[in-house]
């Protein structure tokens, strides 16, 4: 008895190991199955509403404007600093800021790639600022910030081959889904997104618009769930005291790398909040030399 019981633990362990070091098979991945799953489901936004988060009006700052920028059939608002220089191409950003509304301390943090030599819009999504459109949680909110993508890219100063993509916290996670699909961005930085959605809506059932039990609607929100499609260098920032996503940035990584994606963790000494900064001054580098 104790034979067979020691057989069949050393067969166990065996498996345990190989599937441990089992690789993925990259050839027969289609990296455009998220977008193509995207385009054959509708999410159903069962409470129809604005973002969940108060604006005030701000006083647009000197040498920045706020335009409006279509996506799809909505006109969403925008800021965007201006060039210094007429006749000069310029490579850009676009800043998904965190949270549910856009703000003058989120200008704060966009404006630093400005400082850097870059254009940099910061936008708004649907059902933000007074913008139109519903509250969807990471779904319309991607196609919105790609659609920004493409306002920068028919600009005459922009430099088209130079457009960049990075957001914070909510941002954060909208930017890891939209390295999923077709983008005008040449590279993508997410600070402290939420990589995976299961748990995160487990604690935010609140706010949720659509029916989080529909594991469909989950899944076309959740980064974790859609690695095979990354198409555009992601960096993964996360804080070193940013317990609540740090684990699954890991993990979320791990899992890309073993796909030959290009994807990068960057751990930044701090929390959720108090790593944004030094994170936004490694963006600037690395975006510099792409």
């Amino acid at each position: 008895m104790k034979r067979i019981k020691f057989i069949f633990f050393i067969a166990i362990s065996i498996l345990v190991i190989a599937g441990c070091g089992e690789k993925v098979d990259i050839k027969n991945i289609d990296i455009n199955k998220f977008a193509k799953e995207r385009k054959s489901f509708n999410t159903n936004i069962l409470i129809k509403s604005p973002a969940p988060q108060e604006y005030e009006e701000e006083t647009v700052p000197e040498e920045v404007k706020e335009i409006k920028y279509k996506s799809g059939e909505l006109e969403l608002k925008a800021w965007i600093s201006t060039p210094l220089e007429e006749g000069k191409k310029y490579p850009a950003v676009v800043f998904a800021h965190g949270g549910f509304a856009f703000g003058s301390e989120d200008w704060e943090c966009a404006e630093k790639y400005a400082k850097n030599g870059f254009i940099v819009m910061a936008t708004t999504v649907r059902g933000e600022n007074g913008n139109p459109g519903n509250f969807e949680y990471f779904y319309g909110e991607v196609d919105d910030v790609i659609a920004a993508g493409n306002y920068l890219k028919a600009q005459s100063y922009i430099d088209g081959d130079k457009i960049f993509l990075s957001g914070h916290s909510v941002g954060g996670t909208i930017s890891m889904l939209t390295s999923m699909l077709p983008s005008p961005y040449k590279a993508i930085a997410s600070f402290g997104g939420s990589p995976e959605q299961k748990s995160y809506f487990f604690y935010r059932e609140e706010r949720i618009p659509f029916n989080y039990k529909d594991k469909e609607e989950v899944k076309l929100r959740s980064p974790i769930e859609n690695i095979e499609s990354i198409q555009k260098p992601l960096f993964v920032y996360v804080g070193t005291k940013d317990y609540e996503y740090r684990w699954n940035s890991r993990k979320f990584v791990k899992k890309a790398k073993k796909q030959s994606k290009m994807c990068e963790l960057v751990e930044i000494e701090g929390d959720h909040f108090t790593s944004l900064n030094e994170s936004i001054k490694d963006s600037i580098k690395r975006f510099k030399n792409m």
